[in-house]
């Protein structure tokens, strides 16, 4: 009863929150980029410079930092790009942050590893007393800005890095990004690589006010190296960061195309599926979704979701209140994305902001017509006008109209030219993706 009371409660405020955040109130943004500490934050950096650098030497040697395994879109590629490096004959392994993350296959990408590659864990604290207990007093007040956990990590990373005399560090994600960044800073750590997420971190709840000046610290070392999966997201954290465009490189997703197409030959008057693989978060703009399908009316046109989240039962009350349950369908995360797309007919994708998406690239490969907003990198990832239809972001008639129509042109459901597809899109090849990763690693510092 009580834990029912404090989730109703938490997904009241979350719902309160996101309805605000998404719609950037100019104001919730100014003050999430407002750091009150600006200046003695700076100072605090700049001390970070007093640190032993060592020279870089290229070695194929490659430690990959995330904070887990768990199934999203950056831990799929930190894992396809460890697997293609050590096919490459280089030397991975993985480090995992998260301390309650130990060897937990279920729900995860770790039985898509190889074999070879070790996956290490930073230890885990015995106890809060233990944890404050051991923190080097120096180092707490330099980076008194961190709380307990992350001030934590960063030790245990520095120790990590010390150990293991590591050489060249590629981390993931924003959070895990500044904790490394300062750890390798701070143990000399000769080359960091910092992958970033398909958003400026403002946009996030989760952000924290100092991130800002640690990347732009970051970037005034000659060893650090921000990189983004599209060249749309690089310059939104450019614009962000108030930095030049192309001071990010973009280091595409991996994906290699195979001929695995099924013909479809759909007409308008039979029965037709609509479907969307994504994580049930506001980000991914359902409900509008949802929206579009109220508008569209059409007795032959069905919706399948696939995916977890804590907007399942609130958007299945949406569909009943709009009565449209009889035309929509929820169903759990499936290991066999090939399989779910191979029974559409049409992939949609609604989005508010969205990074390089895989699921974009699997439709294509199978042949799938598809509608989709136009955010983040997905112009880069698609063929307008042949593989995809741009619809509507903010007007679920327009979009509804626009699909409407669309889907009535004869040539909407026919085979397209995998060929095509295949060269248009040669930039997400491992072989090239793994050229561009090279390139960044063994560049001068």
């Amino acid at each position: 009863m009580l834990s029912n009371l404090i989730n109703n409660f938490k997904n009241k405020n979350r719902e309160f929150y996101h309805s605000y955040f998404y719609n950037y109130l100019i104001l919730k943004s100014y003050l999430k980029n407002l750091n009150l500490n600006f200046f003695f934050l700076k100072k605090k950096l700049n001390k970070l410079n007093n640190f032993n650098k060592k020279k870089f030497i290229f070695k194929k040697k490659i430690l990959i930092i995330t904070h887990s395994l768990s199934r999203g879109g950056a831990e799929r590629q930190v894992v396809k790009l460890a697997n293609l490096l050590l096919k490459k004959k280089y030397s991975v392994e993985l480090l995992l942050t998260n301390y309650n993350y130990f060897n937990k296959p279920n729900n995860s990408y770790i039985l898509d590893l190889n074999k070879k590659i070790k996956i290490n864990y930073l230890d885990k604290p015995k106890n809060e007393f233990s944890k404050l207990k051991n923190f080097d007093s120096e180092l707490k007040k330099t980076l008194s800005f961190l709380n307990s956990d992350d001030l934590y990590t960063v030790q245990s990373l520095i120790k990590f890095f010390k150990t293991k005399k590591i050489n060249l560090v590629h981390s993931f994600l924003d959070d895990t990004n500044i904790l490394v960044g300062l750890a390798a800073k701070i143990s000399g750590t000769p080359k960091i690589i910092l992958s970033l997420r398909n958003a400026a971190p403002w946009r996030w709840t989760f952000y924290k006010s100092y991130w800002k000046e640690c990347y732009k610290f970051f970037l005034k070392q000659k060893n650090f190296i921000l990189v983004c999966n599209s060249q749309n997201n690089s310059r939104d954290y450019e614009k962000w960061l108030k930095i030049k465009r192309k001071t990010i490189k973009t280091t595409y997703n991996i994906f290699d195309f195979d001929k695995n197409q099924v013909s479809r030959k759909k007409v308008y008057n039979k029965k037709i599926i609509f479907g969307i693989i994504a994580r049930l978060a506001p980000e991914k703009n359902l409900f509008y979704l949802l929206k579009i399908f109220k508008e569209i009316k059409s007795k032959n046109i069905y919706l399948k979701i696939l995916g977890k989240g804590y907007l399942l039962n609130r958007l299945k009350k949406y569909t009943h209140k709009v009565e449209i349950n009889d035309k929509v369908s929820f169903l759990s995360e499936t290991d066999n994305v090939k399989n779910f797309i191979s029974k559409l007919d049409v992939f949609i994708l609604t989005s508010y902001m969205e990074g390089i998406p895989n699921v974009l690239l699997e439709a294509q490969n199978q042949g799938l017509p598809i509608f989709s907003t136009r955010v983040g990198g997905i112009d880069e990832c698609v063929i307008e006008n042949y593989t995809c239809t741009f619809i509507s972001k903010d007007s679920p008639k327009l979009a509804s109209k626009k699909i409407l129509n669309k889907i009535k042109e004869k040539k909407f459901f026919e085979k397209k030219d995998f060929d095509k597809i295949k060269f248009k899109l040669n930039k997400f090849q491992s072989k090239n993706v793994l050229k561009t990763i090279e390139k960044i690693y063994k560049s001068k510092i």
